[in-house]
């Protein structure tokens, strides 16, 4: 399951097998992966509503490849259908969704408070009073400290920043479901251009007041961006999850015409990998030209998983024989 959703090649051998596929080889290859993301979220619907798929894939997406699968896991436990079922009204608010979070992510502990003074602000208290209030009904952590990681990632890629990120968006679309609002900009058919700016007005949402101050006094982290969800981040969450989702509801509403309508936004999105791996590719695809589109960049991506399983395959049937 790693290989299969893996996102960074692991090795500089599997770069070197790719050396002889074209661009039209690599944007059929770029087909097969976004119609495996179609799969996959056929198989959350089963579970999940679209827009408890969206967070979820929203949490992985700002988890980076550090910390992916644990904020993942953890908003598979808290999807919006069961925040907004839980947190009560009196509590719901971007710093209240975000202390529920951080007590099942065990990012927030009793222990958070030991050092903690007055001089830390009225927010902080606010945050030991919502603790005390979330544990003594029930809320433990589902996740291990060391099941996150805090090594080598910058200051914004923190959990507890992410989380941050999460809370806002969750109360922002409480009563207005973000997977709605994407749906209904897409069925205008606005053009490539005018349909990605306005999906990115959705998403361009700072971490505000108090739960800012909070971040800062209790973690020592200093947020000074205005969008705390970078460019690249939305980019690869519109790649990764919101076109996906929107073939598969377009599918289930049987609707062809809206299928080749976010099929061709795919086809058309820019190139959205990390400079490192673009550097790569073309580094290892001698015979095509720098990788500028997406569906490309998602058909290299492929291409390599599937060497590599394929790869694995024959190894352990040498070893068996």
């Amino acid at each position: 399951m790693n290989l299969l959703e893996e996102q960074e090649p692991a090795s500089d051998q599997r770069i070197n097998d790719i050396k002889d596929v074209t661009l039209h080889q690599l944007k059929n290859y770029g087909q097969i992966r976004f119609m495996h993301k179609v799969e996959r979220f056929q198989h959350w619907l089963q579970h999940l509503s679209f827009e408890d798929m969206l967070v979820i894939s929203m949490a992985e997406v700002l988890g980076y490849s550090k910390n992916k699968f644990p904020l993942r896991q953890l908003m598979w436990e808290n999807p919006p259908s069961k925040i907004f079922g839980t947190v009560p009204r009196l509590y719901c608010s971007p710093l209240g969704i975000w202390v529920y979070l951080t007590i099942q992510a065990n990012l927030v502990t009793a222990q958070s408070f030991t050092h903690l003074n007055i001089r830390q602000g009225k927010a902080v208290e606010k945050v030991h009073q919502l603790f005390n209030y979330f544990t003594s009904r029930g809320a433990t952590p589902i996740l291990a400290v060391e099941d996150w990681n805090f090594s080598r990632i910058r200051p914004t890629n923190n959990p507890v920043i992410r989380l941050g990120a999460l809370a806002q968006i969750l109360f922002q679309y409480q009563g207005a479901s973000l997977f709605n609002k994407l749906l209904q900009s897409a069925s205008m058919r606005l053009s490539f251009k005018n349909l990605i700016a306005e999906w990115k007005s959705f998403l361009h949402l700072p971490i505000r007041g108090e739960l800012s101050d909070v971040i800062q006094n209790m973690f020592g982290i200093p947020i000074q961006i205005r969008q705390i969800i970078g460019q690249q981040r939305i980019n690869q969450f519109i790649i990764n999850a919101a076109l996906p989702m929107l073939y598969l509801w377009a599918e289930r509403s049987n609707n062809p015409g809206f299928q080749q309508y976010i099929s061709g936004i795919y086809e058309e999105f820019p190139a959205c990998e990390n400079a490192k791996v673009v550097r790569q590719f073309e580094a290892a695809l001698s015979n095509t030209s720098s990788l500028k589109l997406a569906i490309h960049q998602q058909g290299a991506l492929e291409l390599l998983v599937e060497q590599n399983l394929n790869c694995t395959v024959a190894t352990r049937q040498m070893k068996i024989f």
